[in-house]
């Protein structure tokens, strides 16, 4: 509190010591990895793909701006677009959840049955 008053009343800055500038750039060093990869497989492809989803493109040619017209046409016009995005749910709520559990209690039965199964299988 009382640098920042010094601040706040005009009192002269003082610079970070050494040790704390090297501890922001390791720090900074650290971080580097994860925001290229946020960014690189992240932000990156999923703006291309929002550009690209706004235009008529096929890859010989250049993309040709449409806007929104994309979307009117699959929500209106393309008739399997309802029946995909059942299935896709379908399979996100019911199948996923059943293969964990199904995988899960059959790893449990395994274990808890047989112990010199579970043995052989912890080596």
């Amino acid at each position: 509190m009382a640098t920042m008053a010094n601040r706040m009343e005009g009192g002269a800055r003082r610079g970070w010591s050494p040790a704390k500038r090297r501890e922001n750039l390791y720090g900074y060093l650290f971080l580097t990895p994860w925001l290229l990869g946020f960014f690189g497989l992240f932000i990156g492809p999923g703006l291309a793909s929002l550009y690209l989803s706004l235009t008529k493109y096929d890859v010989l040619s250049a993309p040709e701006f449409v806007g929104a017209a994309n979307y009117l046409k699959m929500f209106t016009g393309d008739d399997l677009f309802w029946p995909s995005l059942v299935r896709t749910f379908y399979f996100a709520g019911v199948g996923v959840p059943l293969g964990v559990l199904g995988s899960m209690s059959r790893s449990i039965a395994r274990c808890s049955s047989c112990p010199r199964w579970c043995r052989w299988w912890r080596r």
